[in-house]
């Protein structure tokens, strides 16, 4: 699989909330990610959704996966409510989650390790 960084939030709509989807290895780990750990790994946000009366202050990441199908292109994020990051996502589909989780954890861990 391939994830390509989404520059602005053309793609990103129509996402929600799928962090219920999680299993609690991977929710505990999400529970771990700051909008800092995101910018250091993947660089600033600009355009931020900034509507503090409903907890939206912070920046979201968002990617195409691109599938084995060049038809097939899901989008994923990490967003943050209330400062509290969220699995964002069109589908509920484990196998495709626990790919984006572990596509995130290895450049994470990569980042980490660098420095």
């Amino acid at each position: 699989m391939t994830y390509i960084p989404l520059t602005t939030f053309e793609r990103a709509d129509g996402t929600s909330n799928i962090s219920s989807y999680l299993d609690a290895e991977d929710s505990a780990w999400i529970d771990t990610l700051t909008p800092a750990i995101l910018t250091e790994r993947f660089g600033k946000r600009t355009d931020i959704y900034d509507d503090p009366t409903r907890g939206y202050s912070d920046p979201d990441w968002y990617w195409n996966m691109l599938g084995f199908n060049e038809d097939h292109v899901e989008v994923w994020g990490i967003g943050f409510r209330w400062g509290k990051a969220r699995l964002r996502g069109k589908s509920d589909d484990s196998d495709e989650i626990k790919r984006f989780i572990g596509f995130l954890k290895n450049e994470i861990e990569e980042t980490s390790t660098e420095n």
